[in-house]
């Protein structure tokens, strides 16, 4: 299975810029300003995954859900500004986490990190018959372009998924948003994340697939 964002997915895809960047980024992690994302941008933003569970407290999870199946289990957090999904199965652990850190989380058992500024693919073979696939990209948008979809994610997420929207000091913008959803089997989980950045108009948006052979 390859996942649906972009086409044959591959270790080292061409980038393609989709947004620009807005000036006057908050500098540090965001625990610096509480659960407050205003100052939010996504050239803030890293993505990293690690061969080993990152522990909750290194990004301060607001919402979590756990997913149980005979082959694997899985947290999913959402916090202000990112999302964390650790994963495992047999003898592998691997976490996938988007956010903003201030100091970098620690370097043990990084096997990918990239910032958003460009679509990116990755493939990963973890051992023991286990892949882990993962693509993204950051798009900007006109303000009613953005809001419309904004309020398209709030009305779906009374359905299904995982909300959490942080505070915001900015009466005019609305707050960051970020919203996960996933599709699991007994032998795969699917994983598709979408983060409202308002101080860009940008939509980050994020697919994960992990796959049991």
């Amino acid at each position: 299975m390859t996942l649906g964002l972009y086409s044959s997915p591959s270790r080292s895809s061409p980038p393609r810029n989709r947004w620009t960047p807005v000036p006057d980024p908050v500098r540090g992690s965001l625990k610096d300003v509480g659960t407050d994302t205003s100052k939010l941008r996504v050239n803030n933003l890293v993505f990293e995954v690690f061969d080993r569970p990152v522990h909750p407290e290194w990004f301060g999870s607001r919402i979590h859900q756990r997913i149980q199946q005979t082959a694997w289990t899985c947290d999913l957090h959402l916090f202000a500004g990112g999302h964390a999904v650790i994963w495992g199965a047999r003898r592998v652990r691997v976490s996938e986490i988007l956010g903003v850190f201030e100091p970098p989380l620690p370097e043990t058992g990084r096997l990918y990190s990239s910032r958003l500024d460009e679509e990116r693919v990755t493939q990963i073979a973890l051992g023991e018959g286990i892949s882990y696939q993962s693509c993204f990209e950051a798009e900007q948008v006109e303000r009613t372009v953005f809001t419309h979809l904004y309020d398209e994610i709030l009305a779906d997420s009374r359905r299904t998924g995982l909300l959490y929207q942080a505070s915001t000091k900015n009466r005019l913008s609305p707050p960051a948003l970020a919203f996960l959803r996933h599709e699991a089997t007994d032998h795969s989980l699917s994983v598709h994340a979408t983060h409202f950045i308002p101080g860009d108009l940008a939509i980050v948006r994020v697919q994960t697939l992990f796959e049991i052979e």
